[in-house]
């Protein structure tokens, strides 16, 4: 339960990953409730998809942070 301590930086990443994810999923939600319009079209596909794109490449980040400091890369 040692390398509890060593991973809190890694799980600062992970929670920011995951709330990126989270809030790019909501305005792509939000975009198939309304419709096609200007805004949902603007907010689900300019917004929430690089949010999308943003948490997976933090979460690849931080696992191979994560792997290389505990010796597996």
């Amino acid at each position: 339960m040692s390398n509890n301590q060593e991973s809190g930086p890694i799980s600062n990443w992970l929670s920011l990953a995951v709330n990126c994810a989270v809030v790019g999923l909501c305005c792509i939600l939000l975009f198939l409730w309304k419709g096609f319009g200007a805004w949902s079209m603007g907010l689900g596909m300019f917004v929430g998809m690089p949010l999308l794109l943003v948490a997976v490449l933090i979460y690849i980040f931080s696992v191979a942070r994560d792997l290389k400091q505990r010796g597996a890369l």
